[in-house]
């Protein structure tokens, strides 16, 4: 199941880059792509909270803390692009890092 986890949130994060090139580039980003994007990071979350729930072991909570974060943001991101405004870069790159660090130490996690 840890290898279906990965695997979806590879797919979210590459979601993300075409979300991320999209917005660098200047183009228009539709919002249900961003709803997507958000609701299979939320859909990794309720997995990995199902994944440690029946494991005995190492806990992946650290992991799961910082998804939650990333979900967080993203949802002001979100949020604050459907009140019509703009949200500084420097929100997205916080993003952009908290989502790598959840999915590199998810990696790591696996790879143990």
């Amino acid at each position: 199941m840890l290898s279906f986890i990965i695997i979806w949130y590879g797919l979210t994060g590459l979601l993300g880059i075409i979300l991320l090139v999209l917005k660098l580039s200047g183009k228009q980003v539709k919002h249900l792509t961003g709803i997507i994007h958000g609701s299979a990071g939320l859909a990794g979350i309720a997995l990995l909270i199902f994944f440690i729930s029946f494991g005995n072991g190492d806990s992946l909570l650290l992991t799961i803390l910082i998804f939650l974060l990333t979900f967080l943001i993203g949802g002001g991101m979100f949020s604050t692009v459907l009140f019509g405004k703009k949200y500084p870069s420097w929100i997205l790159l916080i993003h952009v890092l908290t989502g790598l660090t959840g999915l590199l130490l998810l990696f790591g996690f696996w790879l143990k």
